[in-house]
């Protein structure tokens, strides 16, 4: 999807949207549900108890299915339930809520082998649970599984730490939210740039908004993308590089 930019109003819809991702991604980071106390209702008991329910009669087995998988796999299946109350609550049709469903249980699968693979800590299963959900999102927000391997192969190269590493993930899917053209590999240039500057992890949320002042002052994205990638190799700042892009946005 293009987003054109046509006055305030255009501006502050991506605002919102870019907001609600931070929120999602800092709630899910903050207050992940505990997998071990049953936070949410199990899936007998939602088809037994739920009027939501009645509407997925048929499909399941289905359901079940996918749910038996992810348990199998020792993936959090409260994830699968909130995304399955969030379906019924909109009354989606079956085929798209098991798609949506098998979508998350194989994003949940990927997030586990990135855990594995790179062995991030955590403390205990309601944990794991929480950053398996945090890596789905951040799998769903457009940043491919290539890419956070690629990023993660830098952090071991480089041990830029896992806050600065997931704080980029992070900002590169509100990024991606508003730059839908952007590819995987201006991604990870840009990324790398922003891991290799002195910026801390703290400082990497405002680079969205900075962003989305310069494109709708009308700069191509390449400038932007290009601007920021200069201003950081030099050691420039956040103050730094939202001049260079309000300067570029006015001359022209």
């Amino acid at each position: 999807m293009n987003i054109t930019f046509r006055g305030n109003r255009h501006i502050t819809r991506i605002k919102i949207y870019l907001s609600t991702i931070v929120f999602l991604l800092v709630l899910n980071t903050l207050f992940g549900l505990d997998s071990n106390t049953e936070a949410t209702p199990s899936l007998d008991r939602w088809f037994k108890t739920d009027p939501r329910a009645k509407q997925y009669s048929q499909s399941q087995s289905q359901i079940k299915s996918i749910f038996i998988t992810a348990s199998k796999a020792e993936l959090p299946t409260w994830v699968l339930m909130e995304k399955l109350q969030e379906g019924a609550s909109k009354h989606v049709p079956s085929p798209r809520l098991i798609l949506g469903l098998n979508n998350e249980l194989k994003r949940l699968k990927l997030a586990k082998s990135i855990v594995e693979r790179y062995n991030i800590p955590y403390k205990d299963k309601n944990e794991l649970g929480i950053k398996l959900k945090h890596l789905s999102l951040i799998l769903m927000g457009g940043i491919e599984y290539n890419t956070i391997i690629q990023f993660l192969n830098a952090d071991q190269k480089n041990n830029y730490g896992e806050e600065k590493i997931f704080s980029l993930f992070d900002l590169l899917v509100q990024i991606k939210s508003i730059n839908r053209a952007i590819t995987q590999s201006e991604l990870l240039l840009l990324g790398l740039s922003i891991l290799n500057s002195k910026l801390k992890a703290k400082s990497y949320s405002p680079i969205a908004s900075i962003y989305l002042r310069a494109k709708a002052s009308g700069l191509r994205d390449k400038t932007i993308t290009s601007t920021i990638e200069n201003v950081l190799k030099h050691g420039g700042g956040l103050v730094q590089l939202d001049y260079e892009l309000r300067q570029r946005g006015n001359s022209r």
